[in-house]
């Protein structure tokens, strides 16, 4: 992985050029706006190549604190954007610098059972991205630590092991 000085919000910003960016904003932003708070059939304009796109930058250059910190906070909450674009978005979740520790308790806590909690494979890869960019957590990695009693006391959750 690679840092840049150009961020991937600029980046996908420059992506977004369908009509869905709107003028100032950020395309995870747009992402949020258009999926999380509009239902699919009320849309305009399908999520789907938005999503493609962010995910071919996240490839590509990776999310910088700032804006995995947005994304993040785009798969840990609910919202109307589909299964298969949120796991899309999660697998592509490469970080180009050392993670914070707010982003390590917002995937903790989106772990679980409950109404307003994602689907268990969901959660299984947002486990799976905290073990695969543990090396990157640093100082947060004292953070995960004092979260192992949650973490582990859904490990009777078949689903996510």
């Amino acid at each position: 992985m690679w840092t840049t000085s150009v961020s991937i919000s600029t980046t996908l910003k420059m992506v977004c050029d369908t009509g869905e960016s709107i003028a100032g904003t950020h395309c995870s932003h747009n992402i949020h706006t258009l999926a999380a708070k509009v239902p699919a059939k009320r849309r305009k304009l399908a999520i789907k190549p938005t999503v493609e796109r962010a995910v071919s930058v996240l490839y590509d250059r990776g999310a910088l604190p700032e804006e995995l910190g947005r994304l993040i906070d785009l798969v840990t909450l609910r919202s109307h954007l589909d299964q298969a674009s949120l796991g899309s978005l999660i697998r592509n979740l490469y970080p180009a610098g050392k993670i914070d520790k707010d982003v390590v308790l917002k995937v903790v806590g989106a772990l679980g059972h409950g109404q307003r909690k994602h689907s268990l494979p969901l959660q299984s890869l947002l486990l799976r991205w905290l073990v695969m960019v543990y090396h990157l957590l640093g100082s947060s990695a004292t953070v995960l630590s004092q979260t192992y009693a949650v973490i582990f006391n859904l490990l009777d959750t078949a689903a996510i092991r």
